[in-house]
């Protein structure tokens, strides 16, 4: 993926079933990903047949939800800046809940830290089968801040969307089995 200089992308990109099948119909998404002055601005648009929405008791840190994967459609976004086994993983929900994570899965065994915050704001709305979110991430929610011109960054978007039949598991790019947690499959974002 390449962020032209108006700081968008030449086309919308879209989401394939996670083996890079093409996705239903039904639940088809799409998203557009751009560096701003503020931070890298995420706007995406998924079909739904049904949404699956956390309870209103979901366990919560700070202004975040937890294991929102679990109990919740989500939108999501991995992004490493430097060392591939490093990176930061954002979720996004069809309420306006999100969750933010850092990640270190450089030695053995993966590290979570749940505590960690973004600074990230983020609104959704669905209404007629159509789930719109947009945030932002500011730069400073990276340790190298923001990317100078040529700058590339390992990333890889993901959706799980369920359908009156089953859980549906999305990638911009490939994983190959249901396991987004796979930063060798991440793709390039060029700045």
């Amino acid at each position: 993926m390449r962020i032209n200089e108006s700081g968008g992308l030449e086309l919308a990109e879209k989401l394939s079933d996670y083996s890079g099948k093409e996705a239903p119909e039904k639940i088809r998404t799409f998203f557009r990903a751009s560096g701003t002055e503020n931070g890298l601005e995420l706007v995406f648009e998924s079909r739904f047949e049904s949404l699956r929405t956390a309870p209103d008791d979901a366990e919560t840190l700070g202004g975040k939800t937890l294991r929102l994967w679990d109990i919740s459609d989500v939108f999501e976004m991995f992004v490493s800046w430097g060392e591939l086994k490093k990176y930061r993983e954002f979720q996004f929900a069809p309420d306006g809940r999100f969750l933010d994570i850092d990640i270190d899965a450089s030695g053995s065994g993966r590290k979570t830290d749940f505590s960690w915050e973004s600074g990230l704001s983020y609104e959704a709305s669905a209404e007629k089968g159509i789930w719109h979110g947009r945030a932002l991430i500011p730069w400073s929610a990276f340790p190298c801040g923001k990317p100078a011109e040529g700058d590339v960054w390992h990333i890889n978007f993901y959706g799980i969307m369920n359908t009156a039949s089953e859980t549906a598991y999305l990638a911009w790019s490939p994983v190959h089995e249901i396991n987004f947690h796979k930063p060798e499959c991440f793709g390039e974002i060029i700045f």
